[in-house]
């Protein structure tokens, strides 16, 4: 099996947080006040750190994102509370097909797959942590669409297309 990376890119501006925030408390979850979106990369393949930081630089990120960081494995719990979302299994996925397509065209054949998902980090009022039930309702009802999304309320294990080529 190939080692999986993730690239975790936080937006350069939040542009929905006041507007999902608002949603949050229409749904009665008044102890949300903030919350901020990443979008997460999945790769796999047997990649060097160079291709790592060529693919971050050159396909995942551009000038103006403040900040984008590897995952290394260990939460940052710091931020908040952490809701992951993912495409169910068997759901195209254009942008992955899309960016192990560019990696090939760049010469990093080693990348093979490619997933995407979210990563939405929360903070209740006065650092207050939000309940479980609380966290599951605004996955469901806002965050993920149930149809062709999973969520998890920790990291979120990516699924793979069988085949990268497949149209869809």
């Amino acid at each position: 099996d190939s080692p999986i990376y993730c690239l975790v890119v936080s937006p350069r501006v939040e542009t929905n947080a006041a507007a999902l925030v608002a949603a949050a408390h229409a749904l009665g979850i008044d102890a949300l006040a903030h919350l901020e979106k990443h979008d997460l990369y999945f790769l796999c393949g047997a990649l060097g750190t160079h291709d790592l930081e060529r693919l971050a630089v050159e396909l995942l990120t551009d000038a103006v994102t403040p900040k984008s960081e590897w995952r290394d494995g260990a939460s940052d719990t710091a931020q908040g509370q952490v809701i992951e979302v993912a495409l169910r299994p068997g759901v195209t996925d254009p942008v992955a097909h899309e960016i192990v397509r560019a990696a090939h065209a760049l010469g990093i054949r080693n990348l093979e797959l490619a997933a995407t998902g979210q990563r939405y980090t929360l903070r209740g009022q006065n650092d207050q942590a939000l309940s479980s039930n609380e966290l599951h309702t605004l996955a469901r009802r806002l965050l993920a669409n149930a149809v062709i999304q999973r969520y998890t309320l920790d990291e979120i294990e990516p699924t793979f297309p069988q085949d990268v080529h497949a149209s869809g």
